[in-house]
Parts: C-alpha cells; structure tokens; sequence
C-alpha cells in the first residue's frame, strides 16, 4: 500500500499568479517524470480555484535536522550516505534539465 501527501499551494498563487502559474507547469511537467530513488515520486496534481493540490509519496524517514536534534549529531558514516543520496538526486535532476 502506497502511502501519499497531498499539498496544497496556496499562497504563491496569490501572491504572483502568473509567474508561479509558469513554474508550477514547468515543475510538474518534468517531475512527474521523473523515476530515481532518492526522489519524491509525485503522482498527480488538481487545480482548483485558487488553489492547487499536488498528490505525492509520503516519506516517512524523520527529517535530517530532526535527526541530528533528537540524537545530538549524526554518524559520520550515515552523514556521507546520506550526503551520497543528495549528491546522486541533484545529478540525476541535473542530468534531466530540471534546475533545483
């Protein structure tokens, strides 16, 4: 069973349509695509209104700052794994022409 989050954007909207309208559309475009590991899979998006509603997989791994509070730092073997995993998601994006 796949868990999901459902996000609502909102405020951009309000704030300045039509520029947030071009990113939304060019975001969604090239992340629904987008299929590695280390990605949040998006799954859909609905737009109502005044607002839009992105579906996407839920990560239920606690933050990396939550990490280091409630364990009062983080292991180096875990902080260049996980420094691995960014690495590899930014160059896979990179590589597909999608900016950060």
């Amino acid at each position: 069973m796949v868990k999901v989050l459902i996000k609502e954007e909102r405020k951009a909207l309000e704030r300045n349509p039509g520029d947030f309208l071009k990113k939304f559309e060019r975001e969604k475009m090239f992340i629904k695509n987008l299929i590695h590991p280390n990605i949040i899979k998006y799954y859909d998006v609905k737009e109502c209104k005044t607002r839009f509603y992105i579906v996407m997989e839920l990560a239920e791994a606690d933050t990396i700052d939550k990490h280091i509070h409630y364990n009062h730092g983080m292991e180096e073997v875990l902080a260049k794994r996980l420094f691995r995993q960014v690495a590899e998601a930014l160059n896979f994006m990179q590589l597909h022409d999608v900016s950060t």
